[in-house]
């Protein structure tokens, strides 16, 4: 119990010890690592960095702290802005981006890191397809596999209704 009262009052000790989230409320850890991989290639290592969905996102985001806080970014496709460590700006950025769903996605980051070989490509397997229902295919002559539709024992579609409500609009 002591854990959950952590983690609703925000206690360091607890929150450092999430690993993953609900998306808008904890950063994915392929989002922080695309982030430390940028700050570092602009000499922005002692600033948060926070990437986002869009450019326009970045600059909202930008009025929102005040630009002479921020260091608006555009690199390599991506956009976001920077700002001097501060936890009041930190909290303020945060919340922003959490409310309007602003942040880079992780799939978009995932693809960065890929890109940049700091992730390995690993193929993700198709999802299984679920087989067809026994009465919906038939072997063909030539073993293919012919689908039909199946048959409606009174052309209603299920619903006694409908023929009633065509007819009446005729």
């Amino acid at each position: 119990m002591r854990d959950v009262i952590g983690y609703e009052e925000k206690d360091p000790a607890v929150v450092q010890h999430l690993q993953s989230g609900y998306p808008r409320f904890v950063l994915h850890r392929y989002n922080r690592q695309l982030s430390a991989a940028v700050a570092t290639e602009l000499g922005l290592t002692d600033h948060e960095l926070w990437l986002t969905c869009s450019s326009r996102v970045a600059d909202a985001l930008t009025i929102e702290l005040g630009a002479a806080h921020t260091i608006r970014l555009k690199h390599e496709g991506l956009h976001g802005i920077a700002h001097p460590t501060d936890p009041d700006l930190f909290l303020r950025a945060k919340k922003y981006l959490q409310n309007i769903g602003g942040f880079l996605s992780s799939r978009e980051a995932e693809d960065r890191l890929i890109s940049r070989g700091a992730l390995p490509f690993l193929p993700r397997p198709a999802p299984p397809r679920p087989p067809l229902p026994q009465d919906c295919g038939r072997e063909s002559a030539t073993g293919l596999t012919r689908h039909v539709l199946p048959r409606h024992h009174s052309g209603t579609l299920g619903d006694e209704r409908i023929p009633r409500v065509l007819a009446r609009s005729r």
